[in-house]
């Protein structure tokens, strides 16, 4: 270890194990103690600038990879890899292509992270590309009534649009509590004289105690797919249900069942205008990637058929996320980070050329995609506006917005 002090070495040690035990305030607090007792000891800013980025406090990560490069960049080459990933992380893109560039300069023997470097440096070209030629973009918050200090987010919307329904996630407890518990519920909304009305909760019983999230809407709003996670009933981690609107309000949420839901991951439905298609997310076998978009068709008998994967046209080896299947039937949008991106989820644009292929995927630009994951975009029925959430104000959480999408992004 680079030290000779005996406290700055002790201190690391504590600092080291309390890590292991994921227990990041202790670490902090040795490490930080550690390096302030020898401001050349490697290892302890290492370790603090994995720390922060397990954390996401990517500016104090990258503050101590640059300690450690300025030190001795030779002492740890995946250093300069790790940097060059916080400064992407941060969208300083143009620095993360030094790092990178650096990292190869010292020829790694790991094909793994040689090939993740090729894959920033490609993603590294797109954004500076895309920033430099930017699409019209002027997001507008959906206001008081909608949004409030806890996170909104997963929008829909009547075809018509009079109502928007989205999912509001609420601490019980104050967000100070370490160990505070969160519950996802359904909201909803009426456009009333051109303005959306205060939202109020769906109620029982299609919210439960446990979460609700990610609806999809029939066109007129009549009924609904969403998901539910954990459930008595469910057959994996997360299953699709549904619901319909009666004369006393929304009925309790029927998980669909199999050939849908299986012992795997599904999520984030989105139902075609005429309720016969149902885009889903899931990571059952038989994908490209991780998380893949399936189909399934509804038969003459009412039931859904054996989901199909939506192929390579559209799915990567990466995560394809948040399908949303615009009312023309043929716009499809979805969130991926196998492709060339601005970082993390980027938005994405295909539509249907029959009922198998698609057009090429093309992502929806710089400033509506950034260094950050976007996902759950959804379009209005006039095709012009789109719905989403974003973390516009630091430190408000998630919040909803809309913009009008730029000519060529709408569907048809």
């Amino acid at each position: 270890l680079h030290t000779r002090s005996n406290r700055a070495l002790k201190a690391y040690n504590e600092g080291k194990r309390a890590y292991g035990y994921v227990d990041y305030k202790t670490a902090e607090l040795r490490l930080q103690d550690a390096v302030d007792k020898d401001d050349g000891f490697l290892e302890a800013y290492l370790l603090l600038a994995e720390l922060y980025k397990d954390q996401k406090k990517l500016e104090e990560s990258a503050a101590n990879y640059l300690r450690v490069i300025e030190i001795d960049s030779t002492f740890f080459p995946p250093a300069l890899f790790s940097m060059g990933e916080v400064e992407f992380s941060l969208g300083l893109y143009k620095s993360a292509y030094r790092y990178f560039k650096s990292y190869l300069a010292f020829k790694p023997e790991s094909q793994k992270l040689i090939e993740e470097t090729m894959i920033y440096l490609r993603d590294i070209d797109f954004a500076v590309n895309s920033m430099e030629n930017p699409v019209a973009f002027q997001p507008v918050s959906l206001g008081d009534s909608v949004n409030t200090d806890f996170d909104e987010y997963w929008p829909a919307i009547t075809v018509d649009n009079s109502r928007l329904f989205f999912t509001r996630q609420i601490a019980e407890g104050t967000r100070n509590v370490e160990r505070v518990r969160y519950q996802e519920d359904f909201y909803f909304s009426e456009l009333v004289d051109s303005s959306w009305s205060p939202a109020r909760n769906i109620g029982s019983p299609l919210n439960t105690p446990d979460n609700e999230g990610a609806l999809s809407l029939a066109a007129g709003g009549q009924y609904m797919y969403f998901t539910a996670c954990n459930r008595m009933d469910g057959m994996g981690g997360c299953d699709i249900y549904y619901s319909a609107l009666s004369s006393r309000g929304w009925i309790s949420g029927m998980n669909i069942g199999s050939p849908v839901n299986t012992s795997y991951w599904e999520s984030q439905p989105s139902l075609s205008s005429d309720g016969q298609r149902l885009y889903f997310v899931s990571n059952r076998p038989g994908g490209f990637g991780g998380m893949d978009i399936w189909l399934s068709r509804k038969s003459p008998e009412g039931t859904w058929m054996d989901p199909v994967n939506l192929g390579e046209d559209i799915n990567t080896e990466g995560d394809e996320m948040s399908p949303f299947i615009h009312f023309d039937g043929l716009t499809l949008y979805f969130s991926s980070n196998g492709r060339p991106s601005m970082g993390g989820l980027d938005l994405f644009i295909s539509r249907m050329l029959d009922d198998t292929t698609w057009t090429d995927v093309k992502n929806l630009g710089y400033p509506i995609n950034t260094q950050t994951d976007e996902m759950g975009l959804i379009i209005d029925g006039s095709g012009q506006r789109a719905y989403y959430s974003s973390e516009v104000i630091a430190g408000r959480g998630r919040d909803l917005y809309y913009f009008d999408l730029p000519e060529n992004l709408r569907p048809i």
